[in-house]
C-alpha cells in the first residue's frame, strides 16, 4: 500500500494548490495557499522532496507538518492514508 496525503501543489513548489476532500491533508486542516515546510524531520523545498518524504511514510503513520499560512506558522499532524483507501472514497 502506497502512502497518500491528498495534496496537489503549485508547479514545483510546496505551496498547496488543492486538497482532496476527505483526505488526510483535509482532515489535518491544510488549505490551498499553505506552504508545507517539513514532514517530520525532512525539510521540503520542492515537489520531489515532498514525494521522497511521503514515500518513506507508511499508511497509518502520523507525522508533524509545519505549514506557513500567510504570516503564521502552524503545526499540523498528518496521518498518512493509502492510495487504496483514497480510491474507495472517490
Amino acid at each position: 500500500r502506497l502512502p497518500y496525503l491528498g495534496l496537489v501543489f503549485e508547479g514545483d513548489t510546496t505551496i498547496v494548490k488543492g486538497v482532496d476532500p476527505g483526505s488526510p491533508a483535509y482532515r489535518a486542516g491544510l488549505k490551498p495557499g499553505d506552504r508545507l515546510r517539513k514532514l517530520g524531520a525532512d525539510r521540503l523545498g520542492s515537489q520531489a522532496e515532498v514525494r521522497a518524504s511521503v514515500g518513506r511514510l507508511r499508511p497509518g503513520e502520523s507525522v508533524d507538518a509545519p505549514v506557513e499560512r500567510g504570516e503564521e506558522l502552524l503545526l499540523r499532524v498528518l496521518k498518512a492514508g493509502s492510495r487504496l483507501d483514497a480510491a474507495r472514497v472517490k
